[in-house]
């Protein structure tokens, strides 16, 4: 059964801001996922924390949306970490080789932490 996605800012942790990402993300919430995390990226904080445990599923357009916000955010000097990875989003990283292209943790604890 897919869960509708949504995606939740969390708010800010010294110069961090944390964002959790909840249900299925497909080609149709590419754009908004793009456009919602360039919003963040955009308020200039160090690290973007992208917690992804609650996501049950993801195409490659919703990855995408996710490498912009880190290319964007490296051309400012920060970094985006990815956490919580599992499941089919786990496999979507690991075959296209994206696990090794962001910095990946097992939980936003760990994120923050880094």
């Amino acid at each position: 059964m897919s869960r509708e996605p949504m995606i939740r800012r969390l708010g800010t942790e010294g110069d961090d801001a944390c964002v959790v990402l909840r249900g299925d993300f497909q080609l149709s919430d590419s754009v908004l996922l793009q456009e919602r995390l360039l919003r963040v990226v955009g308020e200039h904080h160090h690290r973007l924390v992208v917690d992804l445990s609650a996501v049950d599923s993801m195409t490659t357009s919703a990855a995408a949306a996710l490498i912009v916000a880190r290319q964007h955010q490296q051309r400012q000097g920060g970094e985006v970490i990815l956490c919580g990875l599992h499941g089919q989003v786990r496999s979507l990283f690991e075959i296209s080789r994206l696990d090794r292209f962001f910095q990946v943790t097992p939980d936003r604890r760990a994120a923050l932490e880094s």
